[in-house]
């Protein structure tokens, strides 16, 4: 029944050690070896996916920044959702100027701290000079004035996939009023992804529609696809697919629409769920026993 299987990430198919483990990277080539294809479906961008899908030895396109952008195996791009540069410059004159976190979501995660205070909401806090080694080296970049990144990435024709904004509510309420002024329909602001932050990107940027992207280029349907997540940004995803199943980690928001739930990423659980469901010839009909499903 299922032709398709789409992973999540981070607290997904990584650990917490951010590795993916043996028994999962098994069962990933046992279901290849059956036919059934396997990708990915990530937040992050391509610098800091790619060298996963090599590690996986994935055969079919892979989907970044949430369903944005969809690259085949050799990195080029199949299917992209992008700001355009007259939109990113308003986005980025109008953040610049509130007292908010920002970055900007590009080829890196390019990082505009205006000072000390604003570094609790970045996503990667730690400050050590390892930690900066290891930052550089996976694609982060930290800059001082954020209309000179703009000129740059727009002189090299450089894709800007989003901006995420990160502070107090009022400053948050103040960004997405003033895009939304300037905008409006242009662009779609979602703030529930996680409290103190503020996505900002097309409209129609989601998993599940980056997967219905994936399974038109396949000529699947979308019921045809097992998916598994863990966070907020999976729920649409979940929701959309044939099968869609939370992990042990997942926030109780995920676990309220899965229609499963398996063990978490520090028990293997991605190898879990697909050993149950696809790997046996006789799968019982659901792994968790903590909540019915109609």
């Amino acid at each position: 029944m299922y032709k398709l299987v789409v992973l999540d990430l981070d607290g997904t198919t990584l650990n917490n050690r951010g590795k993916i483990t043996n028994n999962t990277k098994n069962a990933i080539q046992q279901l290849q070896n059956k036919g059934i294809m396997v990708t990915i479906c990530t937040g992050r961008n391509l610098k800091t996916t790619y060298s996963f899908v090599k590690e996986l030895g994935l055969t079919i396109p892979f989907l970044c920044i949430d369903g944005t952008m969809m690259y085949d195996v050799d990195q080029s791009i199949l299917y992209r959702n992008n700001l355009s540069y007259q939109e990113a410059e308003t986005i980025i004159d109008i953040v610049q100027a509130e007292n908010v976190y920002v970055e900007v979501v590009s080829d890196y995660y390019y990082k505009y701290v205006k000072n000390k205070s604003f570094r609790q909401y970045d996503f990667d806090p730690k400050d050590s000079w390892l930690h900066r080694i290891r930052k550089y080296y996976t694609g982060r970049r930290y800059v001082k004035d954020l209309e000179i990144l703009f000129q740059k990435l727009q002189s090299t024709q450089t894709e800007i996939h989003q901006v995420v904004v990160g502070g107090e509510q009022q400053f948050i309420h103040q960004v997405r009023k003033k895009i939304d002024q300037q905008l409006g329909h242009q662009v779609e602001m979602r703030d529930q992804l996680w409290g103190d932050y503020l996505f900002i990107h097309k409209p129609k940027v989601r998993k599940s529609v980056g997967v219905q992207v994936l399974c038109n280029y396949l000529g699947i349907e979308i019921e045809n696809v097992l998916a598994i997540g863990d966070q907020r940004n999976d729920i649409d995803m979940l929701e959309s697919v044939g099968l869609g199943i939370a992990m042990g980690n997942a926030v109780d928001e995920v676990k309220e629409v899965a229609k499963d739930i398996t063990l978490t990423n520090e028990q293997d659980g991605v190898a879990y769920a697909l050993e149950h469901y696809l790997l046996k010839e006789s799968p019982m009909k659901r792994i968790s026993t903590i909540k019915t499903f109609s």
